[in-house]
């Protein structure tokens, strides 16, 4: 019997029994949504709206992160296991940020070995492989806002881990009908001391734009009446200057340009 107790003993001792004693909860922070005021039903090409939170915490690995949308009517979110968009609701699930080489990506598929494993990038959903590294930050991505009624509606997270204890948060996000477009006011910069360009001089073409209620998304030129002036093949996409409402592109007039004034129109989308 003395025997026995001793084994007893010692296995108690070896392999210590985990304590689940409180089980604490998982910590949930930096909730957020990018941007927090959206324009009603689909989101801009390539830009969807995400919501994303920060989860940890001393209670266990984090098995599960939801987002309840039950009250965004028509929302829709991507998941990127399927490739498909599907509709959201009340327990729509956030999945796991990996970086590739700075980049962020979703598993999606777990190979035989950890370098197969398989990832698509955020919001470009490109099939990558890659050494990648698990973050504690969870996301998902809606091309669709949907409708909600609410003027600042929360929306409510929940994150639970291996033991079944849960935490929430709470995002901010607020869905309008913007049917105001935005403010723009252009002109054209000559890189040279003169009033008007001449062939091989470079054009900068400057606008403000501003848009009080949802942002804007994107500034171009548009394709036909740029090249009339710029050639086959001109820089479209205007960059937005640092901390300002300037957008700007610069070009350069192309060599089969005969004289004469060109009007180019700018395109600009709201978010």
């Amino acid at each position: 019997m003395s025997f026995v107790l001793i084994l007893v003993f010692m296995s108690s001792f070896l392999f210590p029994s985990l304590s689940l004693a409180g089980n604490p909860n998982p910590a949930l922070y930096c909730p957020k949504a990018s941007p927090c005021t959206v324009n009603i039903g689909p989101q801009p090409g390539e830009s969807p709206l995400v919501l994303s939170v920060n989860a940890a915490g001393p209670g266990g690995q984090i098995s599960a992160v939801i987002v309840n949308l039950h009250g965004s009517v028509g929302a829709k979110y991507y998941d990127p296991a399927s490739h498909t968009i599907k509709d959201a609701g009340l327990d729509t699930p956030m999945l796991r940020v990996y970086e590739i080489e700075g980049s962020e990506a979703y598993l999606v598929l777990v190979g035989s070995r950890y370098e197969l494993n398989e990832y698509r990038n955020a919001i470009t959903h490109e099939r990558v492989r890659g050494n990648a590294v698990a973050t504690n930050k969870w996301q998902v991505e809606l091309p669709n806002a949907g409708n909600v009624p609410a003027e600042s509606p929360l929306v409510i997270v929940i994150a639970t881990n291996v033991f079944n204890q849960q935490s929430t948060t709470a995002i901010s996000l607020k869905v309008v009908d913007d049917s105001t477009a935005p403010e723009v006011s252009a002109s054209a910069k000559y890189l040279i001391n003169s009033p008007a360009t001449r062939i091989g001089d470079n054009v900068a073409i400057e606008a403000r734009v501003t848009d009080d209620l949802c942002g804007v998304h994107s500034v171009r030129l548009v394709e036909n009446e740029a090249k009339s002036v710029f050639g086959e093949s001109p820089n479209l996409v205007l960059t937005r200057q640092i901390d300002s409402d300037v957008w700007e592109v610069q070009n350069t007039v192309a060599q089969n340009v005969m004289p004469g004034v060109y009007p180019v129109q700018i395109a600009v989308l709201e978010t």
